[in-house]
């Protein structure tokens, strides 16, 4: 059921894409937050994760951030998408992930949802080690 949701989500967050502007990859989160970058949830060097998290995270939230780039472009460290909200929801105890994924023209939209469903898959199974919650998931996303 909730593959079904997700690929629904999805595929409606397609139909409105714009492109998105990147910014340079250049963020450092404020002291007290961990972070841990370039997490691979597949085998392609595209199917990677960052995750910030307070440093003494405990059964916390977690927001799951899809970059924007009108699934052409963009990526999960953009500054621009990553340092307001990880300034605002993991200074309030949230675990923050932002993940890529493989884009157009490499790939088509349909694969480009498993590679979000097998990013949101892996986050699940593995956020415990992190400090997080399992059962405790918001799915966020930007433009694409």
């Amino acid at each position: 059921m909730y593959t079904k949701l997700l690929l629904g989500l999805l595929a409606l967050a397609m139909s409105c894409s714009v492109f998105a502007k990147s910014a340079a990859n250049d963020y450092t989160p404020p002291s007290g937050i961990k972070m841990l970058s370039d997490i691979a949830y597949g085998k392609d060097a595209k199917q990677t994760l960052d995750i910030y998290m307070p440093a003494e995270a405990k059964d916390a939230p977690v927001i799951f951030m899809i970059h924007g780039g009108a699934w052409q472009g963009g990526d999960k460290a953009d500054r621009a998408d990553v340092e307001n909200k990880v300034a605002h929801w993991v200074t309030r105890g949230f675990i923050f992930i932002s993940t890529n994924y493989r884009t157009l023209p490499e790939i088509r939209p349909v694969e480009q949802t498993k590679d979000i469903a097998a990013a949101l898959l892996f986050a699940q199974e593995n956020v415990r080690k992190w400090g997080g919650s399992p059962e405790n998931f918001i799915l966020m996303g930007h433009s694409s």
